[in-house]
């Protein structure tokens, strides 16, 4: 029963279930998800140290990580602090918006500081974290039920090309066996070391991974991000599922750019970060997105000719 797994993990006296994943464990509400998929493992560790690695930036809210146990076998869950959820409001958007170009920001500070420490220019608090200077993440992590790679590399064009958009085309063409989708890939690997050409002086960010409308929230009057599947990326790429769905509109993009303006060329870009998700949502989903995802392939391959 799931009462005495939590009683066992978390080393609890009392625990009393309540509805939609709420438990009062000796009298703290306590939030426990639970997974029984085939990877449910990984994703609960890798969400968890996703969360974790939010948390320590300081810049947005997440849930506190309690706890990572097995209940029964297969089935493995995620403990962590219960918070009340709000509406959501444009102020609120505008807020995540600053928070999530803070969080994006986290890491190159900490490269800067590093540097001007070296040189002898840094003047201001010692911090103990060290700047992460690889783009991957420490853990393989899941962006839905599928696992991501998260292998280390030295530049964003090699660990966009190999853990997300290649990893996610071999599974494709082994899982459908699509002929477009094999044919057209040679041509889109290239077309993607040219277009990622301009990212190679981009500093690794720490970014959620799946920031899309239904993984975020307000509580206290501060939003608070979950769900999370994390590496250090170029910060563009946590723009791919929020374009996905309608974005998140003009006051986040207001509250974002105060912080971290995009980039130049970032318009050449954002297609393939679009596919991404598209790609990941053909493997989730089945056919429904094929359609959408070879029209983005040839709308990157053909930049001048109007797929519509």
């Amino acid at each position: 029963e799931m009462e005495d797994a939590i009683r066992d993990a978390l080393d609890a006296k009392s625990v009393v279930k309540k509805p939609n994943g709420l438990y009062i464990v000796d009298r703290k509400k306590i939030f426990i998800k639970s997974n029984s998929s085939e990877h449910a493992r990984l994703l609960c560790e890798g969400e968890a140290t996703s969360l974790e690695a939010i948390h320590d930036t300081d810049t947005v809210r997440c849930p506190k990580v309690v706890k990572v146990f097995e209940s029964n076998k297969g089935t493995w869950n995620i403990a962590c602090q219960f918070l009340d959820m709000e509406e959501e409001s444009v102020t609120h958007l505008e807020k995540l918006g600053e928070q999530i170009a803070k969080l994006h920001s986290f890491n190159p500070s900490l490269i800067t500081r590093e540097k001007e420490k070296a040189s002898g220019d840094f003047v201001g608090e010692e911090r103990k974290e060290k700047g992460e200077r690889r783009f991957g993440f420490v853990v393989p992590t899941s962006c839905g039920v599928i696992p991501q790679c998260n292998e280390w590399c030295e530049d964003w064009r090699t660990f966009f090309i190999r853990c997300r958009l290649k990893d996610k085309v071999d599974r494709i063409i082994e899982k459908e066996n699509d002929h477009s989708l094999s044919s057209d890939w040679s041509l889109l690997e290239r077309r993607t070391d040219d277009l990622l050409k301009d990212t190679d002086g981009v500093v690794p960010s720490l970014v959620h991974g799946d920031l899309w409308a239904g993984n975020w929230a307000v509580t206290n009057e501060n939003p608070v991000v979950f769900d999370a599947c994390c590496s250090y990326s170029d910060p563009e790429f946590e723009m791919g599922i929020q374009n996905m769905f309608g974005g998140f509109g003009a006051p986040y993009g207001r509250g974002y750019d105060k912080i971290l303006p995009l980039r130049r060329g970032w318009n050449d870009r954002r297609f393939l970060y679009l596919l991404y998700h598209n790609l990941n949502h053909w493997l989730h989903f089945g056919h429904s997105y094929r359609a959408t995802s070879l029209s983005l392939i040839n709308s990157i391959l053909h930049p001048d000719i109007d797929s519509d």
